[in-house]
C-alpha cells in the first residue's frame, strides 16, 4: 500500500476534443488532456491503496463534462476516507478550479 499518490493536470485544456466545440482554437486537440487519462490515474491510485492524493492543476479549463467527471472521482476518493490535496499553480481558469471544490465539505 502506498502512502500517497500524485496526479498532474497540466495541459491547456482537459476533456475530449471535438471540432464543433473547439473551432476557435486550431491547436486545441494537441493541447488536450483526455479526462479518461486522469480518471484512470485516480482509479490506479485507489487500487494501490493510496490514502493521500496530491493533485497539481495548471490548466485553462476544458469541457464541463470532463471537469464534472474529475470532480466526482476526487469527491468519491475523499468520501471513501482518502485525503485529496489540490495545488493550483500558474494559470488556472474556467472549469479547472472545480477540482479543488471537490474537497469542500457538504
Amino acid at each position: 500500500m502506498a502512502a500517497f499518490g500524485e496526479i498532474e493536470i497540466r495541459r491547456k485544456y482537459v476533456g475530449t476534443w471535438d471540432p464543433v466545440s473547439w473551432w476557435h482554437d486550431p491547436d486545441a486537440q494537441a493541447q488536450m488532456l483526455p479526462e479518461h487519462a486522469v480518471l484512470a490515474e485516480i482509479d490506479a491510485h485507489r487500487a494501490r491503496g493510496v490514502r493521500v492524493l496530491l493533485v497539481t492543476v495548471e490548466s485553462n479549463g476544458g469541457t464541463l463534462a470532463a471537469a464534472r467527471a474529475i470532480y466526482d472521482a476526487l469527491r468519491a476518493f475523499s468520501d471513501a476516507g482518502g485525503t485529496v490535496i489540490v495545488h493550483l499553480v500558474g494559470g488556472v481558469a474556467s472549469s479547472a478550479p472545480l477540482y479543488a471544490l471537490a474537497l469542500a465539505t457538504s
